[in-house]
């Protein structure tokens, strides 16, 4: 059999010398150009169903258990950076794992740049989510955080378990995103940075995950608006509750497909390559502006409140019955002798717009 042959030594070591499959090899290059060797005869050193990880991670087990050893090999990686004065290589997978979480745990204690709080409800990898229980968890987080979760209000609701809170740390055990929720209701209504500024959208994936474990019912208007620089959380957090964020935010983001709700935005714009999909019994009190590539349906008793403004091929627009503008209806020259535009019930005039 050809042996391949690549420009890079360390993929000739690791498929040609080690065995492993060329896109395991990759991967540990991705991880580390410094260490890949090490990593790759971790994997190929008589533990082979971690190959399978990669070659089957279509499915969510396979992913799920590939994710674990990636966040597993990080540990180890963060270990290697802070202790300069070890070998890799005289470590197997197991005994280098078990000395790197020794290590990270001996972070997390108390020291003057750390809280005494340790109280882990979820890991996930570089950071983890610690639960504020008592009075003294409240006040340090907000020390620390600089925002008024330690303020006798929200100490006493959360020690009473009114409501319950989360603290997002990192592996020195400093906080960077505090969260604080009803307890029966599950409803979200502080969700802060430091010095009550709005979170980081990266932090925000961490909290889809504590999401997964709490099921939180919905989130108020006041402390969503962290989320519009991580449309992606927005979806897989919507894609499970459909309650949690507004009909009027998500259609503010664009997100499709639309479900059925009322909007009360002074003007929205949908300007995407992707098809745009509005469902029976929509209503939106003002202005609506559709720019798309793809289709658009508007189905049967969608209400526009104010102008409507549509600039799609004339072959990819399709109206429902008994759709009603209260304005005007801004059209391309193409659509204006399209005969579906006659469907729409408009009270105001026709304005020709350029395409």
């Amino acid at each position: 059999m050809e042996v391949k042959r690549f420009k890079d030594k360390r993929m000739n070591i690791m498929v040609n010398k080690i065995g492993l499959p060329e896109i395991v090899a990759e991967w540990c290059l991705s991880k580390s150009k410094k260490y890949c060797l090490w990593i790759a005869n971790q994997i190929g050193d008589k533990q082979c169903y971690r190959v399978n990880w990669f070659l089957e991670s279509q499915t969510s087990h396979q992913e799920q258990k590939l994710n674990n050893f990636s966040n597993e090999i990080d540990t180890i990686l963060d270990w290697k950076k802070e202790i300069q004065d070890i070998n890799l290589n005289d470590y197997n997978f197991i005994k280098a794992l078990k000395e790197a979480n020794k290590f990270q745990k001996s972070l997390f204690v108390p020291n003057e740049n750390g809280l005494k709080n340790t109280n882990v409800v979820l890991d996930c990898g570089e950071f983890k989510w610690v639960q504020l229980i008592e009075t003294k968890d409240c006040k340090e987080e907000g020390s620390a955080m600089g925002h008024c979760i330690g303020n006798s209000s929200h100490n006493q609701r959360i020690s009473s378990g009114v409501s319950i809170a989360f603290s997002l740390r990192d592996k020195y055990n400093r906080p960077h995103l505090t969260v604080e929720a009803y307890s029966k209701d599950k409803r979200i209504f502080e969700f802060k940075g430091h010095s009550n500024s709005s979170p980081k959208p990266e932090y925000l994936n961490y909290f889809v995950e504590l999401n997964n474990k709490y099921n939180f019912s919905e989130i108020t208007d006041n402390t969503k608006l962290a989320f519009e620089n991580n449309v992606k959380a927005v979806q897989e957090i919507a894609s499970s509750n459909s309650t949690f964020f507004t009909f009027d935010f998500q259609l503010r983001l664009g997100l499709l497909p639309f479900e059925s709700g009322e909007s009360y935005l002074e003007q929205i714009n949908i300007s995407s390559a992707k098809s745009v999909n509005i469902p029976d019994n929509v209503k939106i009190y003002n202005s609506f502006s559709i720019a798309t590539s793809g289709s658009v349906v508007l189905g049967d008793n969608v209400l526009i409140g104010g102008d409507l403004s549509l600039n799609v091929n004339k072959r990819n627009l399709t109206i429902g019955d008994n759709v009603g503008v209260g304005g005007n209806l801004l059209l391309t020259k193409e659509l204006m002798n399209t005969k579906d535009i006659n469907k729409l019930n408009y009270f105001g005039r026709v304005v020709l717009v350029e395409q």
